[in-house]
């Protein structure tokens, strides 16, 4: 884990269920949910599940198997949601 990770973030802790969250899919690697305060009728967030500190950080050290499945998620939603 990345020293500079806030494991009291508010993504870390949807993670660990100590927040709700409406899930919309997920795989292994990443999770898909409804944002709680949404700003357009479809706003769907998706976050790794590994401790990374922004995308940059994920970028850079998530293994290819991580990426390749966050993305993979992101293509899932939207095809479920029609999203074009």
């Amino acid at each position: 884990m990345n020293k500079d990770y806030d494991r009291n973030n508010i993504f870390a802790r949807i993670l660990r269920s100590e927040v709700p969250c409406i899930k919309v899919l997920e795989n292994d690697y990443a999770l898909a949910f409804s944002d709680i305060n949404p700003q357009a009728s479809i706003h769907i967030l998706i976050i790794p599940k590994k401790s990374y500190i922004n995308f940059h950080d994920f970028t850079e050290n998530a293994s290819i198997k991580e990426v390749e499945f966050f993305w993979k998620l992101v293509n899932d939603v939207i095809i479920l949601k029609k999203i074009s």
